[in-house]
């Protein structure tokens, strides 16, 4: 199956797929840079996870003359280093983008057209934007936005904090606290009820 690519004027394609990116950074809560340093070998099938190892940049460098086009780091904390879990769906879609992406000369799972890295600015303007206002959603969501999504639904899930730090790979998980604070409190008034009862029965 032959891919379509999206030809914008400054020559910059990007795979009209983009629903799986995002459907990847709503499943893992991975950051944009560490998804798209993604590579095959990081997605483990028959596990059900997708490893996180590294992060990309394209940011320029102020100062350097010479400068890099692509740059790959280690994970920003020490606990970036992780596994993600992932469902079903996620592991179906994989397979299937798998099969049909571009081969990638570094073996990345998301990849532009000649199998080299993506741009992170593209994916967003010019590839989730457009699919928001296809989809007739009006309100602005970016890529980065769909961190919050993961995290914020796992808060309401129940999932210990300590787990959802982890899969976020927070440094620490004061962290996690102070950027989800509004979701961790009681959403209704705290009676104190089930204290007078200890008390009572003790």
């Amino acid at each position: 199956m032959r891919i379509r690519w999206l030809v914008l004027k400054n020559g910059l394609r990007i795979c009209p797929r983009i629903n799986d990116l995002a459907l990847t950074l709503t499943f893992t809560g991975g950051r944009v840079s560490e998804l798209l340093a993604l590579r095959w070998q990081d997605v483990n099938f028959e596990a059900g996870t997708v490893e996180i190892r590294r992060s990309m940049s394209t940011a320029k460098v102020k100062g350097e003359a010479i400068q890099e086009k692509v740059r790959w780091f280690d994970p920003k904390t020490k606990q970036g280093k992780r596994g993600i879990p992932i469902p079903p769906q996620l592991i179906a879609t994989l397979k299937d983008w798998k099969e049909k992406c571009p081969q990638s000369r570094l073996g990345l799972a998301f990849c532009n057209e000649f199998g080299e890295p993506c741009d992170r600015t593209g994916i967003g303007r010019y590839g989730l934007k457009p699919a928001l206002e296809q989809a007739g959603i009006e309100k602005g969501v970016t890529m980065h936005g769909l961190r919050h999504t993961y995290a914020s639904m796992l808060i309401v899930l129940k999932r210990p904090i300590t787990e959802v730090s982890r899969y976020l790979g927070h440094a620490d998980i004061a962290i996690t606290m102070k950027v989800y604070a509004h979701f961790l409190r009681p959403k209704k008034q705290d009676t104190m009820s089930d204290l007078e009862k200890l008390i009572q029965n003790g």
